[in-house]
Formats: structure tokens, sequence, C-alpha cells
């Protein structure tokens, strides 16, 4: 963000859905797997409770996003396009748990 005196020249925001947050994560993960040797990354999961935001990221950014929503926070029901549908995070790290063992 510039600013000039108490006006705002200029402002960009990345927040989700953004893809630069996800490109971001996504690179980071990369570069930590590269040099620590820990193998492939498979799957990065966004856990969140709003199909807009949190889903709607993963979604557009694909590859290796998947997107799990949360019934314990803003969603409580409705169509969405999550891979999948939890009630909680400790839901949410079993189900993942279970994607890869």
């Amino acid at each position: 963000v510039a600013c000039h005196g108490s006006l705002y020249a200029n402002q960009v925001l990345y927040g989700k859905p953004n893809g630069v947050s996800y490109d971001y994560v996504q690179k980071v993960l990369e570069k930590y797997e590269n040099e620590h040797k820990h193998g492939s990354v498979e799957a990065i999961y966004m856990i969140g409770d709003n199909p807009d935001t949190d889903v709607l990221g993963a979604i557009n950014a694909g590859g290796k996003w998947k997107a799990i929503l949360t019934q314990s926070g803003l969603f409580q029901g409705g169509s969405h396009s999550a891979d999948a549908l939890v009630s909680d995070v400790v839901e949410a790290l079993a189900y993942i748990r279970a994607q890869h063992s």
C-alpha cells in the first residue's frame, strides 16, 4: 500500500481467494521439500468454513490443492464444491490421514 498523507494512492489486496496467496504457499512447501529431501508433496489442503473464499481459492489454485469445508463456523449447510465436507478441523485432519494411509 502506498500512502500520501491520509489518502491511499495505491492499494493491492492479496486475501483469499486471490491466487497469489495459494501460489506462495505452494512455492514455500516445494522449496522446503527440495531443501530437506522429504519426498514429494502429494496434496495441499485448504481447511476452511467459507465456500466463497477458502474453497474457491483452493479450487482456483488447482493442481495439488484440495478444499475441505468445515461446518464449525460460517458454513452451516447448502451447496458447495469442496472436495470434502466435515464437521470441524479434527474431522478434517482425520479425512486427510485417511486419504494418505
